[in-house]
């Protein structure tokens, strides 16, 4: 299939590229798309072999991401998070910041650790105050935190902040989508509609959160 073409074409690259950087970048790419092949054991060993051969501290952190991701696919959570626990992003700047913690997170809360996750967003929102899009990003992660514990109004406060912060558009019609989802987990169930509607009308490049509005709106499971 194309997938394989694709990472034959990798692999290739990661023999024969006289750059060592892109023999390394290709390697990724290929053990990347051994998960998306559903070859995970062969994914694992690649990125881990990568993630211990490699002197670039970004590479190596894509590597340690990406074997975590295929640890937390077959679930195992705790080793997934130890593979990340001397991983520190902030010299690679805010969006490598952002793509360990998410990932972080998502292993957390896998392990029923929503609190420690919660924790781990907080200090982003603390620490990255100055960026928007992490700012942004630690609101969404918090609200969806908060709605997964029931506390409806917390969750929509983070989406409206979210919402007011952010010039991003992806953001903003996640932001109402998370606060239409709030409101109706409140009972407010008209609000909620009014918000799936404006979420349709006014975002409909956002297909993937368009189509959430929709089966939510239309009351499908």
């Amino acid at each position: 299939g194309e997938l394989t073409v694709a990472r034959a074409l990798y692999e290739q690259a990661a023999r024969q590229s006289p750059d060592p950087s892109q023999r390394e970048q290709a390697a990724l790419r290929a053990a990347l798309l051994l998960v998306d092949e559903g070859r995970l054991d062969d994914a694992e060993t690649r990125l881990r072999a990568l993630a211990e051969a490699t002197e670039d501290p970004e590479l190596r952190l894509q590597a340690r991401i990406g074997l975590s991701s295929v640890l937390l696919e077959r679930g195992n959570s705790g080793r997934a998070l130890s593979v990340l626990e001397d991983e520190d992003a902030a010299p690679l700047g805010v969006a490598w910041v952002v793509t360990l913690t998410q990932q972080r997170a998502a292993c957390l809360i896998a392990a029923g650790d929503p609190q420690d996750a919660e924790a781990l967003w907080r200090a982003v929102l603390s620490e990255w105050s100055a960026d928007p899009d992490a700012v942004s990003q630690a609101r969404l992660a918090l609200a969806d935190l908060a709605l997964g514990q029931r506390r409806a109004d917390e969750a929509e406060a983070l989406y409206r902040a979210a919402l007011d912060g952010s010039d991003d558009r992806y953001v903003q019609a996640r932001a109402i989508l998370g606060v239409g989802q709030a409101s109706a987990a409140a009972g407010r169930v008209e609000q909620a509609r009014v918000l799936y509607e404006r979420l349709i009308r006014e975002y409909p490049e956002q297909s993937d959160l368009v189509e959430i509005a929709q089966v939510a709106q239309s009351g499908r499971p």
